[in-house]
Parts: C-alpha cells; sequence; structure tokens
C-alpha cells in the first residue's frame, strides 16, 4: 500500500518540477551610465536588456556637457550592445555603442563600473567610464 502511494506523489513532485521549468525566466534590464572624451566632455546614459544569443541590447543616449555649443548642449541617440562574459572578479564587458554614422567598441573588465579606451570609427583610444547596474 506504500509504494503505491508513492507512485502519485512522485508523479505530482515530477509534474511540478517540469512545470517550473516550463515557466519564462524574467528578463533582466541593465542601467549603463558614465563619461567618454579627453576632457570627460560626454555624458552617457543607457539600459540594456537581453537579446538573442545572450546579448544585452537597448537605446543609449549621449549628451555633451562641455561648454563649446552655443546652442545648447549636442545630444546623439542610438544603440548598445553589451556582451557580458566570465564570473566574479573574470567578469569582462565587451560593448559596442553605434550613433549616427559612427560605431564604438570598448572591452574592458567588470567590477560595477568599468574604465579603460574604446576605438570609434573617427577615432582611436577615447577614455570612457561606464558603471553598469
Amino acid at each position: 500500500m506504500v509504494a503505491t502511494m508513492q507512485l502519485p506523489i512522485k508523479a505530482a513532485f515530477a509534474a511540478a518540477v517540469l512545470g517550473m521549468a516550463c515557466v519564462p525566466a524574467y528578463a533582466r534590464t541593465l542601467q549603463i551610465v558614465g563619461t567618454a572624451g579627453y576632457l570627460s566632455e560626454w555624458e552617457i546614459k543607457a539600459s540594456a536588456g537581453e537579446a538573442a544569443e545572450g546579448d544585452m541590447r537597448g537605446p543609449i543616449s549621449w549628451k555633451h556637457t562641455g561648454l563649446c555649443a552655443v546652442s545648447g548642449p549636442v545630444e546623439k541617440s542610438g544603440d548598445i550592445t553589451l556582451k557580458i562574459s566570465g564570473w566574479g572578479p573574470f567578469t569582462k564587458v565587451d560593448a559596442t555603442m553605434s550613433f549616427d554614422k559612427s560605431q564604438c567598441t570598448y572591452s574592458g573588465s567588470l567590477s560595477g563600473q568599468t574604465r579603460g579606451v574604446m576605438d570609434c570609427s573617427d577615432a582611436k583610444g577615447i577614455p570612457i567610464t561606464l558603471t553598469i547596474k
């Protein structure tokens, strides 16, 4: 009698586990802020959600915070694609930022904040700092 009662319990448990495996995971969204430029004259704001192939994608905006614009700050918008790989202190981020007719790429280690240089289609070695939450 005990053996016959265990079978429905095992079947119910297996159904529950399979049901949990079929529940879609909620996509996470990363918030990205930072600065770019030789004088940190560009303010960067972006958000990226999970996309195909494990990449994170979303909109990005660049705002020039320097004093050279007579008619107000120059603003650019575009897209960002992030690929985050590794684990713990070995986490790496690869970012591609596209706006207007330019594209910039950056690769570096990530632990909340990443700092280094990016290469753009019209300039190389531009300093960048990004905080990703």
